[in-house]
């Protein structure tokens, strides 16, 4: 009975979770919010909203459907003339609507996030305590604060990027205010996030011609370092192959990451298999497969030129586990070369060389190593 108890808690908690993923849940404001839901018919209900679901409005338990919605205005009793609008928006491409709440409004631009919580502080200012679900395709995502964004004349949002992630949150800007680029360009250049959201959805003008202007003040052209900093924080995405010159090992295939620190600061880790054939230099169509994972750390000149062309140069200490219990570390060298794509990515193309300091402890036959390797790798900056 115990065990038959425990498995339905599992089922139950399993069907809890991929319902909280799949659909946006009830929300729930604070008791000292009051809201005039305002109806497209031009009718206000006024109260609190005490349940708000994906498709219907309770307002003094009084259900309404939230395609009669325009929008609801909430704010805190006692700053009544600070009003916060919460709307439900379409999502572009998407085909469902979510409940988010209006961010900032510029004269070309619209600002939302998708909220479950929020509180009207005291002073009336808003402050956003959980999170929008949404389902993505054939899985499922949970964003901290996804950010959208409408431009004027538009009837969907586009979702910009979330809250914790600000180099996505950049390249969806980017992405989405193409027809503005120097203004996209002194987005990622200033490194903005959501807490300029008020700034980005004011100083965006579709089509812009002459200088750019910032709250009323003239920008002139965007000098890069030399010495950059765009990288700083920033992860960058590795497809790497090696090649060992012992014969016993064929081609090392591996992904991974790697991130920047106080600009000259290099961490990265991979995972990857390693090819192995038995018998070496007789048997080449015996092989199998080692599974790896590596870890490095070093340093790192990551030179910007006219602010489109990077040149990185590093060395690093590296050290690497493998499926057959082998341990190895020792210095690696690596130099890359990167381009700006049009939306801010970043492409590189690099090439290296690991030692390795251990002796072999897998074969004393064998003189070479796995990772006294060449490699060559392609990254890949959001």
């Amino acid at each position: 009975m115990k065990a038959l108890n425990l498995k339905n808690l599992v089922c139950f908690l399993f069907v809890v979770f991929v319902s909280s993923c799949s659909t946006q849940q009830p929300l729930t404001p604070l008791s000292a919010v009051h809201s005039d839901v305002i109806l497209k018919n031009g009718n206000v209900e006024k109260g609190k909203v005490s349940i708000l679901k994906p498709k219907e409005v309770s307002v003094n338990d009084k259900i309404i459907m939230a395609s009669d919605v325009k929008e609801i205005q909430f704010y805190n009793k006692n700053v009544p003339e600070r009003k916060h609008i919460l709307k439900y928006m379409p999502i572009d491409k998407r085909g469902s609507k979510i409940w988010v709440v209006k961010m900032s409004q510029g004269e070309y631009l619209d600002s939302y996030i998708g909220a479950l919580k929020y509180q009207v502080n005291d002073d009336g200012t808003l402050k956003i305590i959980d999170y929008a679900v949404e389902s993505i395709g054939s899985g499922f995502e949970r964003p901290s604060f996804p950010v959208f964004m409408k431009k004027k004349g538009a009837t969907e949002m586009k979702r910009i990027g979330s809250a914790k992630q600000p180099t996505v949150f950049r390249s969806g800007i980017s992405r989405y205010l193409k027809d503005d680029p120097k203004f996209c360009e002194y987005v990622r250049y200033r490194r903005m996030g959501i807490n300029e959201l008020d700034l980005i959805t004011a100083n965006y003008v579709p089509n812009r011609q002459g200088q750019l202007t910032i709250n009323g003040k003239k920008i002139g052209e965007i000098k890069h370092p030399f010495l950059t900093y765009d990288f700083d924080k920033e992860v960058l995405y590795n497809l790497e192959m090696a090649y060992s010159p012992s014969e016993r090992y064929g081609y090392q295939y591996s992904f991974g990451g790697r991130v920047f620190f106080e600009r000259f600061v290099s961490i990265g880790t991979s995972l990857g298999v390693l090819r192995q054939y038995d018998n070496f230099s007789v048997y080449k169509d015996k092989k199998k497969y080692l599974q790896n994972f590596n870890i490095y750390l070093g340093g790192a000149l990551p030179m910007c030129f006219h602010g489109k062309y990077y040149l990185v140069p590093a060395l690093h200490g590296f050290a690497g586990f493998r499926s057959d219990i082998a341990f190895l570390y020792g210095p690696m060298a690596n130099l890359d070369f990167g381009i700006k794509l049009p939306h801010g990515n970043i492409l590189f193309i690099g090439a290296g060389y690991r030692y390795n300091v251990l002796k072999p402890l897998f074969d004393e036959e064998d003189p070479g190593n796995p990772f006294n390797n060449i490699f060559i790798r392609i990254s890949y900056k959001r």
